[in-house]
């Protein structure tokens, strides 16, 4: 990830996006810098190859449409929520003679995937709502 942009995104927090249809009882919400930090803290300690400033971004919007709507309710919600999308995007993969003892996994057996549905155009959205 490009280092001003990363920078500026944990400055500005991030919003949801301008023209999203909103619903009647939507409001705005954003993200604490703390949890956007610890969520940057994982994905580096993965050293998560292809990892995007634009998909950090639309995981970050995915999160925030689901407090938004009410998907979750707490910061420990939410944080859990995000690990989810991590967990299920992340795909670890063990090579023959690598990791024998469950040794620490390294950026060379992560791949990092953005999945999109076709009926929602956010990606990670539907693991949220």
């Amino acid at each position: 990830m490009e280092t001003d942009q990363v920078k500026k995104i944990s400055e500005e927090g991030v919003r949801p996006m301008r023209g999203e249809p909103t619903a009647p009882n939507e409001r705005e919400v954003f993200l604490p810098k703390e949890l956007f930090s610890c969520i940057f803290d994982l994905l580096n300690e993965y050293d998560v190859p292809g990892m995007s400033v634009w998909a950090c971004e639309e995981l970050f919007r995915a999160a925030l449409k689901a407090v938004t709507y009410g998907a979750v309710t707490s910061t420990d919600q939410l944080y859990e929520e995000i690990i989810k999308i991590l967990e299920r995007s992340i795909k670890i993969r063990k090579k023959a003679g690598r990791n024998p003892g469950g040794g620490p996994v390294t950026g060379k057996d992560v791949s990092f995937g953005v999945y999109e549905s076709s009926s929602c155009p956010y990606p990670f959205c539907h693991f949220l709502l």
